[in-house]
């Protein structure tokens, strides 16, 4: 008899293996009327930034939507916005990132243990700096974001 009840998730992944059980599709094909939407609207969010970074995943890109993101490797009490899923190097709340929508400027904020850089440079720990348009941001000497202000 094998179990995979007790096996545990290998060191910075969380949760357990997954296995598929069927192939059933999850939705089913009938709509249904929801609440009608303002004209003009086409469902697409305004996209701030694009952060582009490759993890133990794969290539990924990210769009920022919020005025606000949370960037880490997260953990069980600790959802992030942009989860990194990559090692121990990178805290799990690493950094954020903020917009200011009254000028359209971008900050970030080191919240880590082992640091962040932009363009090589290291920023101070729980301090707010300028975050360029366009700019390469170090994560914990483990992955690199590459971060573009939307056009």
């Amino acid at each position: 008899i094998h179990s995979e009840l007790n096996e545990t998730a290998e060191p910075g992944y969380r949760g357990m293996k997954t296995t598929l059980m069927g192939r059933e599709p999850a939705v089913s094909g009938q709509r249904t009327t929801g609440p009608r939407l303002p004209a003009g609207y086409n469902g697409a969010e305004t996209v701030f930034a694009e952060i582009r970074y490759e993890d133990d995943s794969g290539p990924q890109v990210y769009s920022m939507t919020q005025n606000r993101i949370r960037v880490g490797r997260g953990g069980d009490d600790q959802p992030m916005d942009l989860a990194l899923y990559t090692s121990d190097e990178v805290s799990r709340e690493h950094l954020s990132i903020q917009r200011d929508p009254g000028t359209g400027l971008f900050s970030i904020t080191d919240l880590s243990t082992n640091g962040t850089w932009i363009d090589g440079k290291r920023l101070r720990k729980g301090v707010a700096d300028a975050l360029p348009n366009r700019a390469a941001i170090l994560v914990g000497e483990v992955i690199t974001l590459n971060f573009e202000v939307g056009k």
